[in-house]
């Protein structure tokens, strides 16, 4: 079920859909299209949907696809002053760079590759190290432990496969 769009995303920095910093770090411009809040931290997928010859991303919540391919973005919407993004609300999600508050389960390690299943809320430890080759599903390298479950991560940016849980 797609929970909102970025609206009118064209790949470019007009309206500010997309803020690319110096750091590397990418943010996009989401709606949330929800009677609920997204969490600080919780990721999300972001899927390419056209319609009516317009392309835009569709944010889906990972429980429901598998084996599908997607951009991951973490709700990060600390641009807008805002923890969460509100409910029928605009806000940002963070896709690539140094990201300092991701949602994580069981217990990464510093370095340690992480991805998401298609049951999560969380990102999850991948099983290699990020000195090792990328697999596939890689979404971030965690950088470091901030508390029980929330860490600081490394996201990569690119499209990722959602493993079955």
């Amino acid at each position: 079920m797609a929970l909102g769009h970025i609206p009118d995303y064209q790949g470019s920095n007009t309206g500010n859909e997309v803020i690319r910093e110096s750091d590397g770090s990418v943010f996009l411009k989401i709606y949330n299209g929800t009677a609920s809040a997204l969490a600080r931290g919780k990721p999300y997928l972001l899927c390419p949907t056209v319609a009516s010859g317009i392309c835009y991303l569709t944010i889906i919540a990972p429980a429901t696809v598998a084996t599908e391919r997607a951009i991951v973005g973490i709700v990060n919407n600390t641009i807008l002053g805002q923890a969460t993004i509100l409910a029928y609300s605009y806000g940002y999600m963070q896709i690539a760079g140094y990201c300092p508050y991701v949602l994580t389960s069981g217990t990464p390690a510093a370095n340690d590759q992480l991805r998401i299943l298609n049951s999560g809320t969380t990102l999850v430890d991948q099983g290699a190290d990020g000195g090792a080759m990328l697999a596939q599903e890689t979404v971030g390298v965690l950088a470091v432990n901030i508390t029980t479950n929330v860490d600081a991560v490394y996201l990569i940016g690119n499209p990722v496969t959602v493993e079955g849980s």
